[in-house]
Parts: structure tokens; C-alpha cells; sequence
């Protein structure tokens, strides 16, 4: 749970700065929206940015979220998505390294 809560801080963080989220957004507020939105929302992010940037990083990520918290992920949520989202091919690669 800590590590989905860490991740998804990083990206309310990185994905959603002052248009979405004020300046001043306090960790407790982050830790919260990370409750409420999900590891699956995480993953679809890193997806994302996997097939933007390609790096290998982002499946790592994907993995370690996979085998640390498989309770906490919703995998048919995570194969819907990716089919509405055309991320076969990334998430293929993520699976491949599991």
C-alpha cells in the first residue's frame, strides 16, 4: 500500500502541477487523492510514459508495483483500460519481464 501511495504521490506531483493541484498541496492532502485514485491509475500513467520515452524504467516500475501489491490491483480494470487506451504493446512488455 505504501509503495502505490509513493508512486502515486510522485505523479500527482509531476502530472498535475499548479493547474490541477495548488502550490502548497500538503502530503497529506497527495496521500489522500493516492487512496481515492488507485494502483491501476499509476500504472496506466507509467504505461503512458513508457511508450513516450520508451525507457525500461517505467515497466520496472510496473513490475515491482505487480509483485509487491497484486491484491491491491485491479487486473481486469488494468486489461480494459489498456485495450481503450492501445497500450498492448507496453503492457505486453511489462508482462514479458514478470
Amino acid at each position: 500500500m505504501l509503495f502505490h501511495r509513493a508512486w502515486t504521490c510522485l505523479l500527482l506531483h509531476f502530472i498535475f502541477p499548479i493547474r490541477v493541484l495548488p502550490a502548497g498541496t500538503s502530503i497529506r492532502t497527495m496521500l489522500a487523492l493516492a487512496d481515492l485514485l488507485g494502483a491501476e491509475y499509476v500504472i496506466f500513467w507509467k504505461l503512458e510514459f513508457m511508450r513516450l520515452s520508451g525507457e525500461e524504467k517505467h515497466a520496472n516500475d510496473i513490475r515491482g508495483m505487480l509483485r509487491t501489491s497484486p491484491d491491491l490491483i485491479d487486473q481486469k480494470l488494468i486489461e480494459e483500460g489498456v485495450r481503450k487506451m492501445s497500450l498492448e504493446k507496453e503492457w505486453a512488455r511489462v508482462l514479458e519481464g514478470l
